[in-house]
């Protein structure tokens, strides 16, 4: 409900954390309302949204792990996502998964946290401060999601970066 609820709130003109209590950060509502502004609002809208959002975090996965394993382990990766996260649902009376999921703010910032490994993967690839500039300013946009991805993705590009920095010396 919230999911629906927060972003509906914010087209009929409510701030956020002032009108509406809400504990995590402010990207996740606000991108959803403007969902909401091109159109209906309704859980469809989300879904079908949501379903880009699967398609972009396996498009991700896929360029990671076949930086990292080759083709077919990407293949392999990509269906254990779709499978096991993207549709599944877990448990007894489980209702949640990335097409209506409990909180976009974690699936937003997974996407988010994949891309900034793709920028670290492009700089070590191709070096260039651009890269660089792309993992820094997706955490950044992650920090506004939700703090615990918001930390593993800072922790993980950080360390990745202070690697590859290393390596080059």
């Amino acid at each position: 409900g919230r999911e629906l609820y927060v972003p509906w709130q914010l087209t009929q003109g409510k701030v956020l954390y002032r009108d509406i209590a809400y504990l995590d950060g402010p990207l996740s509502p606000h991108l959803n309302a403007l969902w909401f502004t091109i159109f209906p609002v309704s859980l469809r809208t989300l879904e079908v949204v949501n379903l880009c959002v699967v398609g972009i975090v396996s498009l991700l996965i896929f360029a990671l792990m076949r930086r990292l394993g080759g083709r077919l382990v990407a293949f392999f990766a990509v269906t254990v996502f779709l499978t096991v996260f993207a549709f599944n649902r877990m448990g007894v009376g489980a209702h949640m998964n990335w097409v209506a999921p409990y909180s976009h703010g974690m699936t937003h910032g997974v996407a988010l946290a994949l891309l900034a490994l793709l920028f670290l993967s492009r700089y070590e690839k191709r070096g260039g401060w651009p890269a660089l500039a792309g993992a820094g300013l997706t955490v950044g946009l992650a920090a506004l999601t939700k703090p615990e991805v918001a930390v593993a993705a800072a922790f993980a590009v950080a360390v990745g970066a202070i690697a590859l920095l290393a390596a080059q010396r």
